[in-house]
Order: structure tokens, then C-alpha cells, then sequence
């Protein structure tokens, strides 16, 4: 930082006017010496707010004066420029041929950081000025990006993005998009006026076509293309998402990774469609054989009972090693709970499958039932892992949103009227103690549940009821009429009600909540398909080129009117 202040300099006096300067040259004064700060002549001509300061730094720098000279602090003419926002004096210096690199940054790291944006343009428009110095880390490990993202100089951080800085950036595991949406007053505006400057049109005589430029979102820098986008998924809240979202330039990218990515995701869906039917076929023809184990015909289910537990077993492991190795690269994942449900379920089934004996020579007296019991339990987990699974795809992204959604609120209402919920229960189970369906609170609490549905069964209740003393009888009819009241009719609807306006307000969220859960699906996609191991010596060249080619997209596309007809694009994106 500078601190020797203009008046404090032994060289302040001559550059008081143009002719004492000019006068203190021709008297052979040395043009580069230096005062106790290291400063020379231009050094201090920097700091000074003259009017006349263009012609005196002219006078300098015809006469000899060395532009890349540096203070006893590393500071040059140009580093002092900048730092005073000397607008006129970069001007001169770039012009010149000045460095744009100091001791311990760059000019765009302190242009960067005091946000004066005029400075930023003269720097950016350099001939000097490439990707690499945008990019380029100070000795604190720090972008200029960075930089502007920190003070929150956003005007200066938008034009370092045009210029190609990497916004997938991260600082002490601190992301410039956190920083962004911390720092930036209305982030999510500053965000979709930055993709707006993406999509640009170019008019020509006949017809007009669309540029879409992805390297805002994708910068080359960076082999994950999916970065930036996951970045401000886990930086904004639910507000900022639903508006930055909504952009198409995101939904633009997000389709691009899907038809490159997609083949794998649909390997994952087959191989856990077939473990779903083949435990399913191995619970089904395991439970027909013990049920009838002495029955000639159930020897028709030991040889097929084998073949489905090995595939099984096999797409069991297969569907492992692939969560396996998503959570590997990401650990946070292990402890997701969809993820944990997976792992159990595969670990459970594979378990089943493999240690199980021979069934094939059991009778139905020593037939492990325990074994039906875990594999009963298990199909319905596989078969909602696989309806999740299936959410996955974009036509079906709402629904599962949907039905998520719907859950969630349902067991919230659930977990508030539980109490409603096992008085009656207990009130029932004294009441109707003789009925085998109340006789313990367990059985009552089922059947009640139950009875919510509309299964109220009131003639099998009070059937032979009659001989029971009529303050009793008139005391269960009571409190028969207030759960269907208060159960049946009122929390029942309040819950329908709860769906339809979940539904409702989905309509707006559904769409930016979708392109969410597509992003961080697709982001781990892209990043099993960098790991090394992937393209070592030892796998198939002709696997090795898939891999890559299904890496990266093209940033740059031009949408002329025949994509108008594309049906791998939404209609709202081109029309």
C-alpha cells in the first residue's frame, strides 16, 4: 500500500509546474533518481491530481523516465495509478508498454480491489491482458476475481467474467459465488444479468440466428463444467435459486450435459430395474416353494430360484461399486439419506443372496422364514429407490418433486395430530376390547389408521352390542362420531387440501427445484467420469475415447431458425 504522501517527497517541488520540471531536466537532473521511499519523478507524478498532469507524465516519459521502476515497497508508476484511480495516468502507462505484473500480484488484482471500473476497462482492453493474467493467483493464492468478489465491486467483477475469469474459483474452500451471494447486494440479480450477456443475436439480411456462450458457466479453465452451477445452488437460498434457476442458459447447459451424460445414467437404471426383478423373482419363487414344498409343482421354482439369485447378486454389486464410488469422491454423500438406504439395501440383499443355503432341498418345517420376512421388507425399499431413480429423468422431474413434496407436508401434519390419533386408538381398544381387532393398543392403533380411510366397519363393530348397558353403548356411538368428525372428515381433507396447494405453488418452484436436482445429479456424473482410473493403460482404448468424449460440451452455439424444429430443445428456450 502506498504511504509516502506526494508533499513528504524530495521530488514534489518539481513538479510543481511544467517549467520548473522542464527547467530541473535541462539542467541535467537525473530523471530516475530516487527519494527515501524509492519513489522517482513518476512515481510521484502518479499520486498528483493536477490538471496538467497529462503533458507533465508526457514530459517524463519522452524524457527517459523508467516506467517499470519500483519503490523500496515494489510499487510502480502503474501500481500507484490504479491505486489513486488515476484514470488518465494508465492510460499513459499501458500506452506506454507498462507491466502488468507486480512483486506480489497483478494490475487487475488492484484494479480488482479498489473497483474503480474505469481502471478495469483500460487494463482488460491491454494488448498485454490475457486469460491467463485474469486467472493468474496473487502470493495469497487469490484470483482478481476474488478480489472484486470479496469488496464487492460488482460492476468490476462482471467485466473480469466477460474477460474469462474462472468463477468456479475457490479460496480457502471458499467459493467466489458464496462470496458473491454474501457480499453482493441482490446476488441473483447480478447473476442473471451476467447470463443474460450470454445469449446474444446476430441480425443478419435474410435471417437472425442466437449465440449462446456457456464459458460464463462453464469455463475452460475448469474440467468440471457443472462447477459453477452447483456453486450457486449451495451458495443462494430458496428465493435467489428459483430466480437464477429459471434462466435459460442454465437450462441450456443442463440439457447439453444430459444427452452427453445420459447413457450412463440409463446403464444405472437397467442394471437396478434388473436387481429389482430378480430379487422380486427370487422372494416370489423362494416363497411359492416353501409355501408348497411338497407339492410336485413347485419344482418348476428350483431351477429358475439359482439363476435369479446370481443376477441379483451380481447387479446388486454392480449398482454398490457405483454408490461406492460416487461416495468416495464425495464423502458428504455417505451420510444422505437416500444414499444410506441404497447402501443398506444393497448390502442386505447381496447378503440374502449370497450366504442363503440351498433352498432347493428345504422342507417347508425348515424353511428360514426370517429370510422371506428381510426380503419382503427389502422389495419395498428397491422398488422406491428405483421410483426415485426414475425421477431422475427430466420428463418425470416434476412428479417426483411432486410426491416428495406431498410427503413431506403430509407426515408434518401427521406427527402434529399423532396425538388425535392415539387417544383414539386407545379410546377404542377399552371401548371395543372384545373385538379381536382392539384387543391390544398395537392392534388399535392399526386399526384405526385404518379406519381413517373410510374403513369404518360400524356393523361388525356394534354387532351383538345390544346386551351391553346403554350408558356404554351411548358413549362408543359418541366417540365413533367424533373420529369420523374430526379424523376422517376434518384431518383427512385438511391433508387434501395440503396436497392440492403444495401442487399449486410447485407449478412456480417445480421447474427451478427440478433443474436443481438435475444439476447435482449430472455434477457427480461428471465427476466419476474424471476420475484417472477411468482412463488408465489397462482399460479398452475404444472405452477410453467414449469416457473423454462424453466429458465436455461445446461452450459456444449458434441456434438458427432450424432449431425451431429441434426436439432435444424446450420449445420456451427457441421459440
Amino acid at each position: 500500500m502506498p504511504h509516502s504522501p506526494i508533499l513528504s517527497s524530495e521530488h514534489y517541488p518539481h513538479l510543481e509546474n511544467i517549467d520548473i520540471l522542464v527547467q530541473f531536466l535541462d539542467n541535467g537532473g537525473d530523471i530516475n533518481a530516487r527519494d527515501e521511499k524509492g519513489y522517482t519523478l513518476l512515481h510521484v507524478a502518479m499520486l498528483s491530481k493536477k490538471a496538467n498532469i497529462q503533458t507533465i507524465i508526457g514530459i517524463l516519459l519522452e524524457r527517459g523516465a523508467n516506467i517499470h521502476s519500483e519503490s523500496l515497497a515494489g510499487e510502480t508508476p502503474l501500481y500507484l495509478a490504479i491505486w489513486y484511480s488515476n484514470e488518465i495516468a494508465v492510460a499513459i502507462l499501458l500506452e506506454a508498454g507498462a507491466e502488468l505484473t507486480f512483486r506480489r500480484e497483478n494490475a487487475l488484482h488492484l484494479a480488482a480491489q479498489i473497483g474503480y471500473i474505469k481502471n478495469v476497462e483500460l487494463l482488460l482492453a491491454s494488448p498485454k491482458c490475457n486469460r491467463e493474467l485474469v486467472n493468474a493467483l496473487d502470493d495469497d493464492g487469490c484470483s482478481p476475481a476474488y478480489r472484486a468478489a470479496i469488496t464487492g465491486h460488482k460492476f468490476s467483477l462482471k467485466h473480469l467474467a466477460r474477460a474469462g475469469a474462472d468463477l468456479s474459483f475457490k479460496y480457502r474452500d471458499r467459493s467466489i459465488m458464496e462470496v458473491i451471494f454474501d457480499e453482493i447486494t441482490r446476488p441473483e440479480d447480478w447473476v442473471v444479468d451476467l447470463l443474460d450477456e450470454g445469449i446474444t443475436c446476430e441480425v443478419g439480411s435474410q435471417k437472425h440466428s442466437y449465440v449462446v456462450d456457456l464459458s460464463i458457466l462453464a469455463p475452460e479453465t475448469n474440467e468440471r463444467q457443472l462447477e459453477v452451477l452447483v456453486d450457486i445452488i449451495g451458495a443462494a437460498n430458496l428465493q435467489e435459486e428459483n430466480v437464477v434457476l429459471q434462466h435459460p442458459l442454465i437450462e441450456f447447459l443442463l440439457i447439453l450435459k444430459w444427452y452427453k451424460l445420459c447413457y450412463f445414467y440409463y446403464y444405472v437404471l437397467c442394471t437396478y430395474a434388473i436387481f429389482a426383478l430378480s430379487l422380486s423373482l427370487y422372494g416370489f419363487s423362494l416363497n411359492r416353494m416353501m409355501g408348497s414344498c411338497n407339492d410336485c409343482e413347485s419344482k418348476k421354482y428350483y431351477v429358475g430360484i439359482d439363476i435369479y439369485r446370481y443376477i441379483a447378486t451380481l447387479s446388486g454389486f454392480l449398482i454398490f461399486c457405483h454408490v461406492g464410488f460416487q461416495c468416495i469422491h464425495n464423502p458428504k454423500k455417505i451420510i444422505k439419506f437416500d444414499n444410506l438406504l441404497t447402501m443398506g439395501s444393497l448390502i442386505t440383499s447381496i447378503f440374502v443372496a449370497v450366504v442363503g443355503e440351498n433352498f432347493t432341498e428345504l422342507s417347508e418345517s425348515s424353511a428360514p422364514d426370517w429370510i422371506l420376512q428381510v426380503i419382503s421388507v427389502l422389495l419395498l425399499f428397491v422398488w422406491m429407490e428405483l421410483m426415485g431413480l426414475l425421477g431422475r429423468l427430466p420428463v418425470f422431474g416434476y412428479y417426483a418433486i411432486m410426491f416428495t413434496t406431498v410427503l413431506k407436508n403430509v407426515l408434518k401434519v401427521l406427527s402434529i395430530f399423532i396425538c388425535l390419533l392415539l387417544g383414539f386408538a386407545l379410546s377404542f381398544s377399552i371401548q371395543f376390547h372384545k373385538s379381536s381387532q382392539f384387543s391390544n393398543p398395537w392392534k388399535a392403533l392399526v386399526k384405526t389408521t385404518v379406519m381413517m380411510a373410510g374403513e369404518f366397519e360400524y356393523a361388525d363393530l356394534y354387532d351383538g352390542e345390544e346386551a351391553e348397558p346403554k350408558f356404554s353403548l351411548v358413549l362408543s356411538r359418541f366417540l365413533f362420531l367424533m373420529f369420523i368428525v374430526l379424523n376422517s372428515i376434518v384431518l383427512m381433507n385438511l391433508m387434501i387440501a395440503l396436497a392440492a396447494s403444495d401442487i399449486q405453488s410447485l407449478q412456480v418452484q417445480s421447474h427451478a427445484r427440478k433443474m436443481k436436482k438435475q444439476a447435482y445429479f449430472l455434477y457427480h456424473m461428471e465427476k466419476v467420469l474424471l476420475y484417472k482410473q477411468l482412463t488408465a493403460s489397462y482399460i479398452p482404448g475404444f472405452i477410453v475415447r467414449f469416457f473423454k468424449s462424453r466429458r465436455k460440451v461445446r461452450t459456444k452455439h449458434v441456434c438458427n431458425q432450424s432449431m425451431r424444429h429441434s426436439k432435444k430443445l424446450p420449445s420456451r428456450l427457441i421459440g
